[in-house]
């Protein structure tokens, strides 16, 4: 049971953190984002972040317990160091990223057609020389010319 009741506390927590790191007034104001009002929504993203860890305390779960801690921590950190230029950057490389793996895939899918039309042909290659030649001529001596 710890590990999928830490993942799911880890999950809301983090979804919880991430709100409060949007909503945030000074870190707005700071990076010069227009100003909004968050109200309800930071109510329940203050829960999402603490009310994991107590619902892993009530169920005893001590080693999930001690996963979550550790996690919220590292990714409470983590998300409260991304700065609106690192976002913007991550989702340019994102992009990025996505329309060359795009590329690649279609040049897959022009050799793959490539390749199939190559095999059609050999087969039909083959097909042709089998009918046209008996089968004698088609003997490994036959086709090196060795002849010994």
């Amino acid at each position: 049971m710890t590990g999928p009741a830490s993942l799911l506390a880890v999950a809301v927590t983090v979804a919880g953190q991430a709100v409060l790191r949007l909503s945030d007034a000074k870190r707005r104001r700071v990076f010069s984002l227009p100003a909004r009002r968050f109200g309800p929504l930071r109510v329940l993203a203050r829960g999402a972040v603490w009310l994991p860890g107590v619902a892993l305390v009530l169920l005893g779960d001590v080693a999930a317990l001690v996963i979550w801690m550790g996690a919220a921590t590292v990714t409470g950190w983590a998300i409260a160091c991304v700065t609106p230029e690192h976002v913007a950057g991550l989702c340019l490389r994102l992009t990025e990223g996505a329309s060359r793996g795009v590329r690649r895939l279609s040049a897959l899918r022009a050799r793959d057609a490539r390749l199939d039309a190559l095999e059609a042909r050999v087969a039909a290659l083959e097909a042709a020389a089998v009918t046209d030649t008996p089968r004698a001529s088609l003997s490994p001596v036959a086709v090196t010319g060795s002849g010994l």
